[in-house]
């Protein structure tokens, strides 16, 4: 069989993004300037008030601390006190102008994971970053395939297990496609009657990337906004591609796929990273109900990782949950009806879940399903008009 694909230019790798927040501008640049070697991208912020607002709207894979500098004696410790507040999980590493054990130790239970005595910097500052930064990589994908929702972990989870070089390609670019259908399904909850529009023709990967887009500018800030601008990054963009040549092609060259395997695991990495470091995003479904005097004390069963060894728990809700649908639940958000995009059921095996997620209408206005077991493609009976009336 003819060999079509060839090797094309390679794109630029994906670099670390990080912060330094110190309120001594010539410091933190020569404090970058000893990180040169890991080809890092930099940004700045004078003090922790301007390190917590580019924390909170932008995407970094660690953070440099100062430890004694404004708001206060000592904001970097203010910082970290913030990060945890607000569920923010970014690496961090603090920076002290002296070995203020006490200081240091607290810095550490707030979540810090290394610190360097400024006057070492020069011996030990990028020793210790490339350490810090491996153990998030590693953390981060622990926390992908184990807490994220499942329609999104479990692809994560079957992208790792093939060690053929073609079909990891290939099942790296579906699960690609999952985190994108994920996100668009999950913002388009809240907005049916575009979602319903732009399934009257068979979705693809492209048009699951283009309804994130087109949903971004229309989705409070926030976690899923997150999701969304990751998928919304240009190198996702090249991701699109990258489905369309394996699907149309031909067969590709060894060297077209390494380079290409590259390309998504630099995306992987990226959307990882974002979604480890943010606050927890989940998809739980709704168990029996009970009203109490300010709300409603709901049983779910998160639907996360793998969707094994579920079990039931309380969760308290300002508005009822309708029994074996599933939510969505960000934080202290209000929680998100995802029925019918997303469909749960128990199986035969104690605590495991069967979830199906739409990708698409027949021609008589029924959904079809995805069911995550065994990739298959299901028609229901729910109805686009089902789609469009539920809230």
């Amino acid at each position: 069989m003819e060999q079509l694909m060839t090797i094309d230019r390679q794109r630029p790798r994906r670099r670390p993004r990080i912060l330094l927040v110190d309120d001594q501008r010539d410091v933190a640049h020569t404090l970058s300037k000893l990180l040169k070697p890991l080809n890092a991208e930099f940004r700045f912020a004078e003090d922790g008030d301007a390190g917590l607002r580019r924390l909170r709207t932008e995407m970094f894979d660690l953070v440099l601390v100062d430890l004694f500098m404004p708001p206060g004696d000592v904001g970097g410790m203010w910082l970290l006190r913030r990060l945890a507040e607000d569920m923010i999980r970014i690496p961090t590493v603090i920076l002290s102008g002296n070995e203020a054990q006490d200081e240091t130790i607290e810095a550490q239970r707030l979540g810090a994971k290394n610190y360097v005595v400024k006057h070492k910097a020069t011996e030990e500052l990028l020793d210790v970053v490339k350490e810090v930064l491996a153990d998030a990589a590693h953390a981060h994908w622990q926390v992908a395939t184990s807490e994220l929702p499942a329609p999104v972990a479990i692809p994560l989870i079957r992208s790792r297990l093939q060690t053929d070089d073609m079909h990891r390609l290939r099942d790296s670019i579906h699960c690609v496609e999952s985190i994108f259908r994920f996100s668009a399904l999950a913002a388009a909850a809240s907005f049916r009657d575009l979602l319903a529009e732009r399934l009257e023709k068979p979705p693809s990967m492209g048009t699951w990337q283009s309804l994130c887009r087109e949903l971004q500018g229309q989705t409070a800030g926030g976690v899923l906004r997150d999701w969304l601008t990751t998928v919304a990054d240009r190198s996702a963009a090249d991701l699109v591609s990258v489905r369309n040549d394996l699907a149309h092609g031909g067969v590709p060259v060894a060297s077209w796929v390494k380079e290409r395997q590259r390309d998504v695991d630099d995306w992987l990495e990226l959307f990882v990273t974002v979604a480890a470091t943010r606050p927890a995003l989940r998809t739980v479904v709704a168990g029996k109900l009970e009203h109490t005097g300010d709300g409603f004390v709901a049983e779910v069963a998160n639907l996360v990782g793998s969707a094994t060894a579920v079990r039931w728990q309380e969760f308290h809700a300002a508005e009822p949950l309708r029994k074996g649908r599933v939510y969505l639940v960000v934080a202290d958000e209000p929680v998100i009806n995802l029925w019918p995009l997303i469909t749960s059921t128990p199986d035969d095996r104690p605590g495991h879940w069967s979830i199906s997620v739409l990708d698409g209408v027949t021609r008589n206005g029924q959904l079809r399903y995805i069911n995550l077991d065994n990739g298959t493609r299901v028609d229901s009976e729910i109805t686009v008009a089902d789609l469009r009336s539920c809230r």
